[in-house]
């Protein structure tokens, strides 16, 4: 970010996330960062609500934004760190670590201010929260799948997706021993909770927009 990006003009994406996260952070939540007075919608909440807290400034956010965005992307590499260590164990966590560290499609988003940092976040949690389920088979577990999956939907709308593809289908496997009651169950907490952190943007919207 210091060496190649402390001036690099903002392109395509990045100057509705960078100017909305301004928006946000003077108290005027996701206003439209190009027509005064309107609201706006374009694209999922999340990474320009994340980068509000470096964002005061009006003339120049660019670089903090930046820097945040870089420590975001830290916080990647500590996840898969953490999802390889529930896995397989200590050694192979700090390989998985390294890796997530020098792979170019992971750090190149952090100088860039768009939301693929933050879906690679959504779906190294949804992955974890996964796992811990499939050892626990509880309905907190479950409930933190729902979490996962719904702060991902915030970051990339497609990312809602992993629902039907792997939520359903890890609940409901036939092999599992578990009484059907409880997969139901534990897929309607799954639901529900994702719901829940989907709401306040969707009833949002709703109310704003035609």
């Amino acid at each position: 970010v210091l060496g190649a990006k402390r001036g690099e003009e903002l392109l395509g994406d990045q100057i509705y996330y960078s100017y909305q996260a301004v928006m946000i952070a003077n108290g005027r939540w996701f206003a439209d960062p190009f027509v005064d007075g309107r609201f706006a919608a374009d694209h999922a909440p999340l990474t320009a609500l994340l980068l509000a807290p470096v964002s005061w400034s009006d003339d120049n956010p660019f670089l903090a934004q930046r820097l945040l965005m870089a420590v975001y992307g830290m916080l990647v590499v500590v996840g898969v760190g953490l999802l390889a260590r529930w896995l397989f164990g200590r050694r192979i966590a700090l390989v998985a670590a390294a890796v997530a560290a020098i792979y170019a499609n992971l750090w190149i988003n952090d100088g860039l201010l768009m939301s693929e940092t933050f879906a690679a976040a959504g779906v190294v949690a949804v992955l974890l929260a996964v796992y811990v389920y499939d050892l626990r088979r509880s309905t907190w577990s479950a409930v933190a799948i729902g979490v996962a999956l719904g702060l991902a939907g915030l970051a990339r709308a497609e990312l809602l997706l992993l629902g039907p593809l792997v939520v359903v289908p890890l609940t409901l496997i036939v092999h599992d021993p578990t009484a059907w009651s409880t997969r139901l169950r534990h897929l309607a907490a799954a639901a529900g909770v994702c719901v829940l952190v989907l709401a306040p943007w969707v009833v949002r919207n709703q109310v704003r927009f035609e």
